[in-house]
């Protein structure tokens, strides 16, 4: 059936044949049988990425040692920093836009994808050795989330109100063992909320006024402890999530289905609304399954049970995760945000979030843990990054 582009119409049944049905059923079937926990489910992803990464991965087309940051006898309060923004083409001062998603891709254990809305991206930079210790890079908030609601005492925030002050830290990745010495999720962290990070976003979109940061962990109940503890003031944890999602189908299985559907449909399988920050693979994938269970019920009532019940134990897989904001230094955000005042009033400590005084706070706290290590041998030397060689062996957790 065609559809209209300027009104796309959400479908809630799209017949299937038995054979369509079953077929893509067994292949949904096949990829969730190769892991039960998490751990095996990134690293089953990375697998598969780096397979499609190109071989030479360093900007100068050597190695990745020749970019990321690896100076374990260096101490931190020795260090000095700097923010290295992205562009799309060669400019000077900047990184290109896929140098720094092929870095961030074999340093981080997650896969990395494009988000839906804005993107800040940035790389921190060790000036006194120009290696990379670390990525970061924000967007556009998720549309609920249960701690932000109960933070803010609604029962789902506007979105109005959402896109125009708020910011989401999507990756916040620290170069290992720079990560793990010296306490480098800390300070990525850190720089995430700092003023002039927080400018940077407001001067490039003109319709921000950032006034509050939020992510969440990456693991989730699987630690009870994420590198975004013990950054009291500038950030602190407000509870954990609740919602289970389903586990992202690989890539080609995704793009194989979702284009099949589509042609089946005639058109896209959803209505699109470009002001909703939202993942179109996660809105796309729901709607797969729910193509599926619905033919399924037509078809086999048994094989509906049995892939209901996948889901569902799959979805389990997924954990409640640990989330965190920030207010920049700003006292009265709530109520400013909401419009019960027109007037912002900085903390006393709203200096301390520039990005001088964050680096500061950090060498002083990293220092203590990198003094420790190193009076206990503990200190890693080895140059940590995903590769084929590594990949069964290299902590997910790390």
């Amino acid at each position: 059936m065609g559809m209209d582009s300027d009104a796309i119409i959400m479908i809630d049944y799209l017949k299937l044949t038995k054979e369509e049905t079953f077929d893509i059923v067994d292949k949904v079937n096949d990829h969730y049988s190769t892991f039960n926990d998490i751990e095996t489910y990134y690293r089953y992803k990375k697998k598969k990425r780096l397979e499609n990464l190109p071989s030479s991965l360093s900007l100068f087309g050597v190695g990745p040692e020749n970019d990321l940051f690896n100076f374990p006898e260096l101490a931190p309060k020795d260090m000095e920093f700097e923010l290295v923004a992205t562009s799309d083409k060669a400019e000077e001062g900047k990184i290109l836009g896929r140098d720094y998603t092929n870095l961030l891709e074999i340093t981080a254990s997650f896969n990395v994808d494009a988000n839906v809305g804005r993107s800040i991206r940035f790389c921190v930079r060790e000036k006194t050795t120009g290696k990379y210790v670390g990525f970061l890079k924000l967007g556009s908030p998720v549309i609920n989330i249960r701690p932000r609601n109960d933070y803010f005492g609604v029962k789902k925030t506007p979105l109005d109100l959402a896109n125009k002050h708020f910011v989401n830290g999507f990756n916040i990745v620290p170069a290992q063992p720079f990560g793990f010495n010296c306490l480098g999720g800390k300070l990525i962290a850190l720089i995430c909320v700092c003023h002039e990070v927080r400018e940077f976003v407001n001067n490039k979109y003109d319709d921000m006024e950032a006034l509050f940061f939020e992510t969440t962990s990456l693991y989730g109940s699987i630690k009870n402890i994420s590198q975004y503890d013990g950054l009291k003031p500038f950030m602190r944890h407000k509870g954990d999530t609740i919602s289970k999602l389903l586990l992202n189908l690989p890539d080609e299985l995704y793009k194989d289905t979702r284009n099949f559907l589509v042609e089946k449909n005639g058109g896209p399988l959803y209505k699109t609304d470009k002001k909703l920050p939202t993942s179109v693979k996660m809105r796309t994938q729901d709607k797969i399954y729910s193509i599926l269970k619905n033919n399924l019920k037509e078809y086999d009532s048994t094989k509906h049970a049995e892939f209901s019940e996948l889901l569902k134990e799959k979805m389990a897989i997924t954990t409640q995760k640990r989330y965190y904001i920030s207010d920049y230094g700003f006292a009265n955000t709530k109520d400013y945000i909401f419009g019960k005042t027109d007037k912002l009033i900085k903390k006393p400590n709203y200096d301390s979030y520039s990005f001088d005084n964050l680096i500061s706070w950090w060498k002083k706290k990293a220092q203590k843990r990198w003094e420790k290590l190193r009076a206990e041998g503990r200190i890693r030397k080895d140059l940590e990054y995903w590769n084929s060689s590594n990949i069964e062996t290299l902590d997910i957790i790390r």
